[in-house]
């Protein structure tokens, strides 16, 4: 039986809406210490910032401070000792949130909103490094530069790459890589409730009214507890393979160990589970190593972006070109957009052979990718597994070559220096 895998629902709420939320959690008048690391963006060195991603994260340990600016990029980390929660957010959504820093440029900051509502989601206790589940909600932003860029600014370092720091800074000192996602969010601990495990003893941690703990899994017979007085022990087997799930009186789940949800998925250490790895991978986003396409038609011509980003990939370091991903990182059902009329496993099959023999026929040194398909329970993603070749790649047809830049595939106009390209000696 395919079991498919449970999603927390999440939920869309507007600037009111998010008050009145962060008021039901946090308190109508309490202070709350803020750390706040983000990335900002601007069309050229003159232009308004606005924001590419970031994060807003309640009652944590301090950042250290940060205040770097390149011409189009700006990084950012700081501490706001106490701050009224009304304070926080009016803040945010006037733009004001970066006036403080000493930078006038910084004085009113846009949030280029793809929407206008932010997206609720629970982030469970057991990837918090606070051990604590968390309400996150994410505005997300429209990113203004799509190239990637060089990093060239008076008195900060070089870096090759825009895309790959953003993702290093993002994810720095974090425990997993959940806010590394093109947006801004506010995450702040659930102060009551919580899977509290101890020397392999499961427990409700924090208050007990009008929720309870349930669960079970292989060797574990099914269990409900009301209050905190209540526990189980379990083996180191047990707990990784139990379900276990915090939920008050109206269903709403307030925190959860799983192995059928995503995206917060537990994946079992001794398992080598290809299905994890690629969710893995994914989560990530895109850059140096890896590609997303939500579908490539090969058969209409129109597969220009898989031939150069083969050809980058093999004159840089190796890489992943995934099909059925969305730049988001979202997975795309593209199964209905194949030509072939036969069951799926045989389409699929169908179709990796189309693009291995397009490859194969249009690059010059063909023997550097394998492609492949997997199944993220009903929806294909397609790998394409690129390695890099002894001696530069070319395109056949135009005599082109590419390689890859942080996220993007540049054009090689002297394929013979690649190894300066790749050291960054020539941009």
């Amino acid at each position: 039986m395919n079991i498919q895998p449970y999603i927390v629902n999440s939920r869309y709420l507007n600037y009111e809406e998010i008050k009145q939320d962060v008021e039901r959690y946090c308190g109508s008048s309490s202070l709350m210490s803020v750390s706040i690391r983000a990335v900002l963006e601007r069309p050229d060195k003159n232009g308004k910032w606005s924001v590419c991603c970031g994060r807003c994260e309640i009652d944590v340990d301090p950042l250290d401070d940060v205040l770097s600016i390149y011409p189009t990029y700006a990084f950012i980390s700081f501490h706001i000792e106490a701050i009224d929660q009304s304070e926080l957010l009016e803040k945010i959504h006037n733009g004001t949130l970066f006036s403080a820093l000493d930078d006038k440029s910084l004085a009113k900051v846009n949030f280029e909103a793809s929407s206008t509502s932010w997206e609720w989601t629970l982030i469970p206790s057991y990837i918090r490094c606070n051990n604590r589940p968390a309400h996150c909600y994410t505005l997300s932003c429209n990113k203004n530069n799509n190239m990637d860029v060089v990093l060239i600014g008076y008195g900060e370092p070089l870096h090759n790459s825009a895309d790959c720091y953003i993702k290093e800074f993002m994810l720095e000192g974090e425990k997993v890589n959940y806010q590394y996602k093109q947006g801004f969010h506010i995450i702040f601990s659930s102060p009551d409730s919580y899977i509290d495990i101890r020397d392999n003893t499961v427990s409700i941690g924090g208050r007990c009214d009008d929720v309870c703990l349930t669960g079970r899994g292989p060797g574990v017979d099914p269990f409900i507890f009301y209050t905190n007085r209540e526990s189980l022990l379990l083996s180191d087997e047990q707990l990784l393979s139990a379900e276990i799930w915090l939920v008050n009186r109206d269903h709403e789940v307030i925190d959860y160990r799983s192995l059928l949800s995503y995206p917060y998925r537990l994946a079992l250490p001794e398992e080598n589970n290809p299905v994890d790895d690629v969710y893995q991978t994914i989560s990530l986003g895109e850059g140096l190593h890896v590609e997303f396409k939500s579908y490539i038609d090969i058969q209409s011509g129109k597969s220009d972006q898989l031939l150069k980003t083969v050809c980058a990939f093999s004159n840089a370091n190796n890489g992943t070109l995934f099909i059925g991903v969305n730049d988001d990182g979202s997975l795309y059902d593209f199964k209905k957009s194949l030509p072939y009329k036969a069951e799926l496993t045989e389409a699929l099959g169908l179709y990796c052979q189309d693009i291995k023999k397009y490859l194969s026929e249009e690059l010059v040194f063909n023997s550097c990718f394998d492609v492949t398909f997997i199944m993220m329970g009903h929806i294909p993603v397609v790998k394409v597994n690129v390695t890099r070749t002894e001696k530069p790649n070319y395109i056949r047809s135009s005599r082109q070559a590419f390689i890859r830049r942080g996220a993007s595939n540049m054009k090689m106009p002297f394929a013979d220096h690649r190894e300066d390209y790749l050291k960054g000696q020539i941009f």
